[in-house]
């Protein structure tokens, strides 16, 4: 890539957008992709090459997805304008990203909470219990890991990350009961919820929802996008 040449001089089959309405968008490289978003280089350097030299300098797409405006502005052949679209298309990737994260966990979803509106229905103390999940988010373990009073149940953070790091494993969902027919988190529940998900993401540990369940429903903080 370190000769300096025009996207026009070359064959049709190795420019983006010509191969792209030619034989299709899904033929081409996330390079030849990324090529398009930026639709032009500067005066030594052609969009191919600044797609190539951002990819491979940044470690691959995942990477450039989440770089921060700054350091977008920051690249030679990036102005405000590119940087602008770049972080507006990340973005709708992210949204996408999530809300199909939400689907595929749904069923999950449903699962627990027909499970547990069951069996804690007519409990008089809260209980917690983490369920693990894999790689596929499919559930692999429910365990209840805290027994409290009737208003107030002790949990450790540092205990749930230990418990999961025994286990080997990476995902998990957080799930306990209100003895009150209160149908939403309480502030030391949001607190808490916050807290975990932060020290489980230092240790690469995905804290997926927090359940909350109540004798006439639930709350899931994933749906509610707490």
């Amino acid at each position: 890539m370190g000769i300096n040449y025009k996207i026009k001089d070359l064959p049709i089959i190795e420019r983006p957008k010509e191969k792209a309405l030619r034989y299709g968008i899904e033929t081409l490289s996330d390079i030849e992709l990324f090529a398009i978003i930026l639709n032009s280089g500067y005066k030594n350097k052609n969009v191919l090459q600044l797609a190539h030299e951002i990819y491979y300098q940044n470690g691959g797409l995942i990477n450039v997805i989440s770089m921060d405006y700054e350091r977008l502005i920051s690249i030679k052949g990036i102005n405000k304008n590119k940087a602008l679209l770049l972080k507006t298309i990340f973005e709708f990737y992210k949204r996408i990203n999530v809300k199909n994260s939400f689907f595929l966990y749904k069923d999950n979803l449903t699962y627990l909470t027909n499970k547990y509106q069951n069996l804690l229905n007519n409990k008089n103390q809260e209980l917690v219990f983490i369920i693990l999940l894999n790689y596929q988010n499919k559930i692999v373990n429910e365990t209840l890991i805290y027994q409290g009073s009737e208003k107030y149940v002790y949990v450790s953070s540092q205990e749930i990350i230990k418990f999961i790091k025994k286990e080997r494993k990476s995902k998990f969902i957080l799930l306990h009961n209100h003895i009150e027919n209160y149908p939403y988190p309480s502030d030391e529940d949001i607190l808490f919820t916050y807290e975990l998900k932060n020290k489980a993401k230092k240790e690469k540990i995905l804290l997926v929802d927090h359940i909350v369940i109540y004798p006439n429903g639930y709350f899931s903080f994933l749906e509610n996008q707490i």
